[in-house]
């Protein structure tokens, strides 16, 4: 085995775009977990500024992110469950397990994404300093790449990452060994549906 990714699956820049305040990490992640499903694209929820905007008008509406784009991972299932049919698997606060989530990655990355909530954000290399919470999507997994100077890794999309060209646009995933995400404090995830 070698890379597997998501169909379509990347990154892309999150901060600067018009009517999306800068903390909507939660809002990106959902995109890149689902902006390829046929019937989250028709409602207009492309991993563009378009389909941005359009998401936080949304969870604005039903609650689901404060005005800053903050969130927590319920707010992120309920829009998910909102806007992408299938079930979607919750790992909350209270049932986060690092071994069962590293066992959920290396079963799920590459066939179905996972939106994780981080307490560390800024352990990702090109993140800001100083972020705690963050929330980025795995979309992929190598068992061959040399990733952070390991071999193999996982594929995510962050839209903190500063590799992330400008204007918004999807870019190539970031890969991410298990001991830099075990930096990063994982605390919550969601399996999506495929």
């Amino acid at each position: 085995m070698s890379d597997t990714l998501l169909p379509a699956f990347s990154s892309m820049r999150g901060f600067g775009i018009s009517g999306v305040p800068n903390g909507f990490c939660g809002g990106f992640a959902l995109l890149y977990a689902n902006h390829h499903r046929p019937s989250v694209a028709n409602e207009g929820y492309s991993l563009s500024d378009d389909g941005a905007r359009r998401l936080y008008q949304l969870q604005r509406a039903n609650g689901w992110c404060a005005s800053n784009g903050a969130q927590n991972i319920y707010g992120n299932y309920n829009t998910l469950k909102k806007i992408a049919t299938g079930t979607h698997k919750l790992i909350d606060y209270g049932a986060f397990n690092l071994q069962s989530f590293h066992a959920d990655l290396h079963t799920y990355a590459g066939n179905r994404a996972i939106i994780v909530e981080w307490a560390n954000g800024q352990a990702f290399p090109g993140n800001e300093v100083g972020l705690q919470y963050h929330f980025s999507t795995c979309g992929g997994i190598s068992t061959d790449k040399l990733v952070e100077g390991l071999i193999g890794g996982y594929a995510f999309g962050d839209d903190d990452w500063s590799g992330n060209v400008w204007p918004a646009a999807p870019n190539p995933p970031v890969w991410h060994d298990w001991p830099t995400i075990v930096r990063a404090v994982p605390i919550a995830y969601i399996v999506c549906e495929v």
